[in-house]
C-alpha cells in the first residue's frame, strides 16, 4: 500500500536524513534511496529523486499499517497525549495483524522500542502468545520484561506444551532460559505434573527455580496428592519445607487422615515441620467453621 501523498511531500520538505532519524525501514531499503547533491545544484533533480526513493520505501513498509502510525515522528511517541492517541489506534492493529506489528517493532528508533514493543506484546498476548514471546524474549531483562515474559509463556504452553518446551530449552541466553522453562513447567503443571516435575531438573539451582517447584507441587496436590507426596519426599534443599507445607494445606482439606500419616512419615526436619504445621492450621480452621455452623 502506498503512503499518502502529504506524507511523502513532509517528508521531502524535512529531508532525507531526518526521515531514517524516525521511519523503520530495513537498512537495504534505505541503502536505495538516492540522496541529495551537495549545496543548492541539487534542485528539482534531487527533489524528484527522493520522491522515488520515497515511493520505494512505502512500498517496502508494513502492508497494512495504520497511516497515521506510518507518519508518526520521533517525539510525537514521546508526548503523553499523543502518544496515547497513537496507541489507541496501534494496538487494535497489531492484535490484528500479530506477525506484522512485530516484524515492524523491530525498527522502531532505540528510545522507544522497548516501551512500544512491551506494549505490542500486552496487546498480543492473548491471541498470539508466539509473537508475544519472541518480541519479549529479545528485549533486555527488566523486572516487567520479564514478568510478560513468564506470561506469554504460559499462556503458549498452555496450547501448545511442548512445542513451547522446545523453544524454552532453545533460547541461547541462561536467564531468560530458566525464566520461559519456569513458566512452561508451572503450566504444564496443570494437567502432567509429574512431567513438569521432571523436568524442572533442568532448572539452576535458585530461588526462582524453588518457585517453580512448590508452584508445581501444589498444582500436582490439586490432581494427585499421593504421588506429590512421593515427590515431595525425596526432596532436599530450600524448596522441599514450602513444598511440603504447600501439598499438605492442599491436601488436608480433602483427607486429613492421610495427609496426617504423610507428615508423620517424613523425616525429621523443616519439611517434617512446615507439614505438620499446615496440617495443624487446616484442622484448626476446619474446626472453627465447624463450630460457626
Amino acid at each position: 500500500m502506498k503512503r499518502p501523498a502529504i506524507i511523502v511531500a513532509i517528508a521531502a520538505a524535512a529531508g532525507i536524513a531526518a526521515l531514517w532519524s524516525w521511519w523503520p525501514v530495513p537498512d537495504s531499503v534505505k541503502a536505495s534511496v538516492p540522496r541529495a547533491p551537495a549545496g543548492k545544484a541539487g534542485g528539482r533533480e534531487a527533489g524528484a529523486a527522493q520522491e522515488a526513493g520515497f515511493a520505494r520505501v512505502a512500498e517496502a513498509g508494513a502492508v497494512t499499517l495504520p497511516p497515521v502510525i506510518a507518519k508518526a515522528r520521533l517525539h510525537d511517541w514521546q508526548s503523553g497525549a499523543l502518544r496515547d492517541s497513537l496507541m489507541s489506534v496501534l494496538l487494535p492493529w497489531a492484535e490484528a495483524n500479530p506477525e506484522e506489528a512485530a516484524r515492524w517493532s523491530q525498527q522502531l528508533p532505540e528510545e522507544v522500542r522497548v516501551a512500544i514493543q512491551q506494549e505490542i506484546a500486552g496487546a498480543i498476548m492473548a491471541s498470539s502468545p508466539r509473537h508475544a514471546l519472541q518480541l519479549l524474549a529479545a528485549l533486555p531483562p527488566g523486572e516487567l520484561t520479564d514478568q510478560m515474559l513468564r506470561q506469554a509463556a504460559m499462556e503458549f504452553a498452555t496450547a501448545h506444551p511442548a512445542d513451547t518446551l522446545t523453544w524454552a530449552r532453545a533460547q541461547p541466553d541462561a536467564e531468560s532460559r530458566a525464566l520461559i522453562l519456569g513458566a512452561v513447567l508451572c503450566a504444564q503443571a496443570a494437567h502432567h505434573p509429574a512431567e513438569a516435575a521432571a523436568a524442572a531438573a533442568e532448572l539452576p539451582d535458585n530461588r526462582q527455580s524453588d518457585i517453580v517447584l512448590v508452584e508445581i507441587v501444589q498444582r500436582w496436590a490439586q490432581l494427585d496428592a499421593p504421588a506429590a507426596g512421593v515427590f515431595v519426599a525425596a526432596m532436599s534443599g530450600e524448596a522441599a519445607a514450602p513444598a511440603a507445607e504447600n501439598l499438605v494445606a492442599n491436601w488436608a482439606t480433602h483427607d486429613r487422615t492421610a495427609s496426617a500419616r504423610w507428615a508423620a512419615g517424613l523425616t525429621p526436619g523443616a519439611a517434617k515441620d512446615a507439614a505438620e504445621a499446615a496440617w495443624l492450621r487446616v484442622t484448626a480452621d476446619a474446626t472453627a467453621a465447624a463450630d460457626a455452623e
